[in-house]
Formats: C-alpha cells, sequence, structure tokens
C-alpha cells in the first residue's frame, strides 16, 4: 500500500499545475485521500506513513507541519464514519470536496486517485463502491467519464494522463 500511496502523492506533488493550487485545495485533496482509505474501516500505518512522508514535499505555508493536516484530515474522515447519517454526510463532503478543488483536471486527478486506493486491495467494499458513487454525483461525471478515469486508475502508468 505504501508504494500505491507514493505513485498517487507523487502524482500530486510534482505535476506543474500543482504549482498553482492553494493550500485549502491540498487540504481538500488529503480529505479525500483520508476518507478513501479508511471508508472501510482500516487504515494501516504504512499508509499513514507514505501520506505524511509526500506530502511533507509541500511547501505548507503556516506554521504547522504538514503532518498536523494529515492527521486533522483523518479524524475528520473518523468522525464521519461515526455518524448515522453516514451516506448523506460522505455525498455532502464530496459536494465540498468538488467546490473545494476547483478545477477540472485537478477533479479528476483526484476522483482517479481515490479509483485507485480503493481498488489497491483488489476487494472492493460496499463503502468504497457507495464512495465512488457519491464523487460520481458530486464531481457530475456520467458513466463514459467514469469508465475512463477508472481504466485510467488501473494503468500500470496510474497518473499520467
Amino acid at each position: 500500500m505504501k508504494n500505491l500511496m507514493q505513485r498517487v502523492l507523487r502524482l500530486f506533488v510534482t505535476d506543474n499545475r500543482y504549482a498553482s493550487i492553494s493550500q485549502r485545495q491540498i487540504e481538500a485533496f488529503t480529505d479525500l485521500m483520508a476518507l478513501a482509505m479508511i471508508i472501510d474501516r482500516h487504515i494501516a500505518e504504512p499508509e499513514r506513513d507514505a501520506i505524511a512522508e509526500l506530502l511533507t514535499r509541500f511547501d505548507w505555508p503556516e506554521q504547522r507541519p504538514s503532518e498536523h493536516f494529515i492527521n486533522r484530515s483523518v479524524q475528520r474522515a473518523w468522525d464521519m464514519l461515526e455518524t448515522e447519517t453516514l451516506d448523506a454526510d460522505a455525498l455532502t463532503f464530496c459536494k465540498r470536496i468538488h467546490e473545494e478543488l476547483a478545477h477540472d483536471w485537478l477533479r479528476e486527478e483526484a476522483f482517479v486517485s481515490v479509483t485507485h486506493v480503493v481498488h489497491a486491495d483488489e476487494e472492493l467494499d460496499p463503502a468504497e463502491s457507495a464512495l465512488l458513487e457519491h464523487l460520481q454525483e458530486a464531481f457530475g461525471y456520467d458513466r463514459e467519464r467514469v469508465d475512463a478515469l477508472t481504466a485510467r486508475a488501473s494503468r500500470d502508468d496510474f497518473g499520467k494522463p
């Protein structure tokens, strides 16, 4: 899983388009990745370590280490899992992420990354499937676009246009 997170976040930190995004967009992406990793109610320590290591490459404008933001993202995700209205909360969350990412290309990267993460263990949990459906609805993707992005997530050269 560590290699998966490294590939996902390496794209995120090396693509020149990412130089122009805001900290809030980085945090929204991190929030989404955290939820994708624990939506099945499990997070492995190597996954968390990979996120912490890779996100330290960002120039975080605040005087806090990137781990602070990662921990907050993971905590928000766990809090969401504890609600009785998880399905509605997850859709609202995805709509918020849609707004905060603000760029179509960044939304596509987020969708591809989430798709790759939830399929990494070769088992698609019902909660993971629901998250993908919520993203599809929130991002306004039709079946054709979802199929194309899903195919992109499964390619060996994951993350490349």
